[in-house]
C-alpha cells in the first residue's frame, strides 16, 4: 500500500451549471490492479486533497466510513470571441454564445470577410458607410441563473468623424449586447 497517490483530472463545467462534482473512493487494492473488486474495502478517514492548475490547495476532504469522498467546485462561466478565424460563430471561452454575430443596418450582409463589418487581422472591424445610416452587429449570451456578470472588451478607434461616428455598447435584461 502506498502513502500518497496523485490523480490529475481535467474538469470541464458541463454537467451542472456553475458547479462540478468530483467524487471517488479510496480503497485497499489487494490485487494491485487499480480496480475496486469484490472483497476489497474502502478506507475511512483518509485526507483527499484537491489542487488547482497552479498546484494551490483548494480543499481537503476526509473519506467516509466506506472510503468515499466528494468535492463540489465552482466553475467560471466565460464566453469569448478572439476573432482568430474570420467567422461569426467563434466560441473561444468555456461556454458557448447563444447566437452568432448578426449584422444590421446599412448594407448588412452577414459576412465576416466582406462589407462594412468584417473580421480583419483577428479584430472585428466596423467601418462607416459614408452616410448617416447606422451599421451594427450584435451577439447574445444566456445568463439565466447568474446574479453578477463582468463585461470586458477592447476597441481601437481610428478616423472617426466627431459628429456622426461613435461606439456604443449596450446590455439589456435579456443579455443582448450591441456594438454599434
Amino acid at each position: 500500500m502506498c502513502d500518497i497517490a496523485t490523480v490529475k483530472l481535467n474538469v470541464q463545467c458541463a454537467y451542472i451549471a456553475g458547479k462540478n462534482i468530483i467524487n471517488g473512493m479510496v480503497f485497499g487494492d489487494i490485487d494491485l490492479d487499480g480496480n475496486f473488486d469484490t472483497g476489497e474495502m474502502g478506507v475511512a478517514n483518509i485526507n483527499v486533497e484537491l489542487y488547482d492548475n497552479a498546484n494551490n490547495l483548494i480543499e481537503t476532504k476526509k473519506t467516509s466510513s466506506f472510503g468515499n469522498y466528494q468535492f463540489e467546485i465552482d466553475c467560471e462561466f466565460m464566453v469569448r470571441d478572439e476573432f482568430n478565424t474570420p467567422a461569426y460563430n467563434n466560441n473561444d471561452g468555456y461556454n458557448n454564445w447563444k447566437t452568432n454575430w448578426i449584422e444590421s443596418g446599412g448594407e448588412a450582409i452577414d459576412s465576416p470577410t466582406e462589407g462594412y463589418i468584417k473580421i480583419v487581422n483577428e479584430k472585428l472591424r466596423v467601418s462607416g458607410n459614408g452616410s448617416t445610416s447606422q451599421v451594427s452587429i450584435q451577439r447574445s449570451v444566456d445568463l439565466s441563473g447568474y446574479i453578477n456578470a463582468t463585461l470586458t472588451y477592447d476597441y481601437y478607434r481610428s478616423s472617426f468623424n466627431s459628429t456622426s461616428d461613435w461606439v456604443d455598447f449596450e446590455v439589456s435584461k435579456t443579455a443582448i449586447a450591441l456594438l454599434d
